[in-house]
């Protein structure tokens, strides 16, 4: 099966000398997109499907943690299905957002390397996980051709308490034809 990988994962970040107290140092202003309906259109014809709940106790995060970390993944996929370059950018980390020139070299990578959310239909959050300070939201993604992924979104928390986006890995789900 083939993976595609795309904006700076942790392994690129070390990969590049960035090391963990720099991410972490590093302070992102974001709009926190997050909202509270179950069913959300989104530019190009992406429709939020109704999504599992998240279960609070196994991931140490509150209610309102959960909705904001799902409302930054909510707002890149927006952006992504919109073509929005600053939107998307925005919503990254610090360390992520210095290892891009601009958001269109940004958007650039994501054309290329994450076409199944940039061409989502629909979404469905499912489980989230921690590892370490950061949280793991996995999405199901339905793209135009009706193939399904499996989108990790890996998201870090800012000093001024929202979450922002560290990196994201995209596999085709098994029994999928590419």
């Amino acid at each position: 099966m083939k993976a595609l990988t795309a904006f700076a994962t942790m392994a690129y970040l070390v990969a590049f000398g960035v090391t963990g107290a720099q991410a972490t140092d590093k302070t992102a202003k974001l709009n926190d997109p997050a909202t509270s309906g179950q069913s959300q259109l989104v530019p190009f014809g992406a429709t939020e499907k109704t999504s599992m709940p998240a279960i609070v106790g196994r991931t140490g995060l509150s209610e309102a943690e959960l909705e904001r970390i799902r409302g930054s993944v909510r707002g890149q996929i927006q952006a992504m299905t919109a073509r929005d370059a600053a939107g998307a950018y925005e919503l990254l980390t610090p360390v992520i957002k210095d290892y891009y020139k601009d958001s269109n070299a940004f958007l650039g990578v994501l054309m290329t390397q994450l076409k199944p959310l940039s061409d989502a239909r629909t979404f469905t959050f499912s489980d989230i996980a921690r590892e370490d300070t950061d949280a793991i939201q996995n999405v199901t993604i339905t793209d135009t051709q009706g193939r399904e992924w499996n989108a990790k979104f890996r998201l870090q928390r800012q000093g001024d308490g929202s979450w922002a986006i560290a990196g994201c890995k995209v596999e085709q789900l098994t029994g999928q034809r590419v």
